[in-house]
């Protein structure tokens, strides 16, 4: 799988570090995130490491992020950040009403981390998520979403559906609410890292002490497959980043013209094409 590093904003030295395949020990200290330098960076290198093939490596990983509270999370989060670092924060970590906002108001957040935020949020966040006129035209089920959210006001529901009416872009049905991997496999037992021993071993070049604690434990006490699968999170980070805009379509045996397609499409596609397509199609 390609990794897209900077979209992640790992830094120069930390993709080198990556891309040289280092041995478990070394991608344990980076799963501390003590050898970055931002807790941007810390935020999209932990969730990458979150996947690693190494079960200690991916605990540390989401370890490091669960002692985040919500301002410092939000404070590593940007308008641009990486879609699946958004929707782990969302699918993984405890709610926040703040948080959830600031989710919500980034550009990249995907169609799933939508939903799930609309689907808890409250009542503050509700009303906000119906401002959000481009997110309600990108991905209409939100109101769904939140006609099944006991937190949001009638009066909200109300706007949200007749603006949608008016652009034409009423969702087709009542969607079952989308359950996270978290409500599905439960909490996560608590693992205590040494940082400072993790990354003085990476450094010398010595074996994790937590690796080495945990090769002479019962391996059981760490439950480490808490946060895999009943969810439908993938940790494919290349997922939903490409805009599929074809221009090859036929219309009686005839190629249509960039006019026809757009004329065709919905609001919600020609927001998207704005965004990500080429000169010639915005």
């Amino acid at each position: 799988m390609d990794i897209p590093y900077y979209a992640l904003d790992i830094s120069d030295k930390n993709i080198d570090k990556l891309q040289s395949n280092p041995p478990a020990h070394e991608r344990m200290a980076l799963a501390t995130g003590s050898l970055c330098e931002s807790d941007k960076e810390r935020l999209g290198l932990c969730v990458l490491l979150a996947a690693d093939e190494d079960k200690f490596v991916s605990k540390t990983a989401k370890r490091t992020l669960e002692s985040w509270d919500a301002e410092r999370l939000s404070n590593a989060l940007h308008r641009q950040s990486h879609a699946k670092v958004i929707e782990y924060v969302v699918e993984f970590l405890p709610p926040d009403e703040k948080l959830d906002q600031t989710l919500f108001g980034c550009v990249n957040i995907n169609d799933r981390s939508a939903l799930l935020i609309a689907q808890r949020a409250t009542e503050r966040t509700c009303i906000e998520i119906s401002k959000n006129r481009q997110q309600l035209l990108l991905n209409p089920a939100l109101l769904n979403a939140l006609k099944q959210n006991a937190n949001c006001p009638e009066d909200v529901l109300s706007k949200t559906e007749n603006f949608l009416r008016l652009q034409q872009a009423l969702p087709s049905d009542d969607s079952v609410p989308i359950r996270t991997s978290t409500e599905a496999s439960g909490p996560s037992a608590d693992i205590d890292i040494d940082i400072a021993a993790e990354v003085t071993a990476a450094l010398n070049g010595e074996r994790s002490p937590f690796l080495n604690l945990a090769l002479s434990s019962d391996l059981s006490m760490f439950a480490l497959d808490s946060q895999e699968g009943g969810g439908d999170f993938s940790f494919d980070f290349n997922e939903g980043s490409a805009f599929n805009f074809d221009v090859e379509g036929e219309a009686d045996g005839e190629r249509k013209s960039m006019e026809q397609i757009i004329n065709e499409m919905s609001i919600g596609h020609k927001i998207k094409l704005a965004y990500k397509g080429n000169k010639e199609a915005r």
